[in-house]
């Protein structure tokens, strides 16, 4: 492994002192992040009330407006006998796209975008036998920034990645000290992100085992590397320094690019992150499931009735109290009972009334508009007066929400 010239402790002190400052502005952010990801896409099944997902909802909308406006580059021809040309470039493009997997990884890195911030894709070197670079989508959560960094990844002095590696991927790769690197068990967060995804955790002690290791891009006397360390950061596995390929590159290799691409849904200064779906709906998305869930059981105790004091010793089947029914029925009672009111009283409860009943519609609004979307935008409008135009809107967006799934892998 060579290190060109530089010394292998000051390299580790170097990517544990960036890992620490990149760490500490965004952990709280992952965690409540974690959190969203149990919390409203994995909501426990409860015949009794119904869950609201208007950030599922949301996030559906931004995912099928955002893939089928997603620009697309093809050859053209110049002149008349280039057609030929024209026509073998886009074949020939096609294909690179679709053996790089580019459709998968675009879809990965538009739904990290907006559910967990930003879409990360990072090149992983060059693939000799299909002769294309090798692309792949890092999950946002494990993403470590330069917190003074800017939307673009050249405005970064640093950038890591929490990564999983079976030893069998790293001694393939070349990675040295891979005796040194460990196995982190899941902290809770990171259990109900899994549980979220519907993934059942189960023992890993496999010959395929998973281990923890840390990708680290860095600027070291003004030289751009990759350095890959084992969880603790206390041995180097691989270390790598990212030539100058362009003449202005070679010229000053501060133009060096990290081989690092980011996409946000909504960048704002000083958070490093940015703003995601979940930021911007959770409150409206929780209000309304409140506010649904009280009319709901506001209907239920108006079909079936509420609490009520019973004597019992005047009914001639008390057990007919323990099933109601919708339509109602005849409860039978001794001959020598008085008028109803002396058998059965119903408590009084109190009254949900004032509750202003297009509250509702404005929560809808709120979480609608706050991403600039109105429901007849997310082809849900069920209402009879809206114009043609606005009706083929509906459809038309209806419709993207196939063509999504259609072509993910193109």
């Amino acid at each position: 492994m060579k290190l060109y010239g530089n010394n292998e402790a000051d390299i580790l002190s170097q990517v544990r002192h960036e890992f620490d400052y990149g760490y500490s502005s965004v952990e709280t952010i992952r965690e409540n992040r974690r959190e969203d990801l149990k919390l409203y896409f994995d909501a426990e099944a409860d015949d009794s009330k119904v869950r609201i997902r208007t950030i599922f909802q949301n996030h559906r909308m931004l995912m099928a407006i955002a893939w089928a406006n997603r620009p697309k580059v093809v050859w053209k021809r110049r002149r008349a006998g280039d057609y030929e040309r024209a026509m073998n470039c886009n074949k020939a493009m096609k294909f690179d796209h679709k053996e790089m997997g580019m459709g998968v990884q675009d879809y990965e890195m538009e739904s990290d975008r907006f559910l967990k911030w930003v879409g990360i894709e990072v090149s992983d070197g060059f693939s000799i036998g299909k002769l294309h670079p090798k692309i792949c989508t890092v999950d946002a959560l494990s993403w470590i920034p330069d917190p003074d960094g800017w939307p673009t990844i050249n405005s970064h002095r640093f950038a890591g990645f929490e990564v999983k590696m079976t030893r069998a991927d790293m001694k393939k790769l070349g990675y040295s000290n891979i005796e040194y690197t460990t196995s982190q068990d899941y902290t809770d967060l990171e259990l109900k992100e899994k549980e979220a995804n519907g993934v059942q955790m189960v023992s890993d002690n496999t010959p395929n085992k998973l281990f923890d290791v840390y990708i680290h891009f860095t600027i070291i006397d003004g030289k751009k590397y990759r350095i890959v360390t084992n969880w603790e950061k206390s041995y180097i596995l691989a270390f790598e320094y990212l030539k100058p390929v362009l003449l202005e590159e070679k010229e000053d290799e501060s133009e060096v690019p990290f081989p690092i691409a980011l996409k946000y849904y909504f960048y704002v200064k000083g958070r490093p992150l940015g703003l995601s779906v979940p930021d911007l709906n959770r409150d409206s998305q929780s209000a309304i499931s409140k506010l649904f869930n009280l009319y709901l059981a506001m209907a239920y105790r108006n079909t079936f009735g509420g609490d009520r004091l019973v004597r019992v010793d005047q009914l001639l089947d008390p057990a007919s109290l323990e099933t109601p029914t919708i339509e109602g029925k005849d409860i039978p009672v001794v001959q020598t009972a008085q008028s109803l009111q002396d058998i059965i009283y119903e408590l009084p409860r109190e009254s949900t009334n004032q509750i202003p009943t297009n509250m509702l519609e404005m929560l809808k609004q709120n979480a609608e508009s706050i991403i600039g979307a109105g429901s007849i935008q997310q082809w849900m409008s069920g209402q009879n007066d809206v114009t043609l135009g606005e009706a083929q809107m509906a459809q038309q967006n209806g419709n993207i929400q196939f063509i999504l799934m259609e072509n993910i892998g193109v």
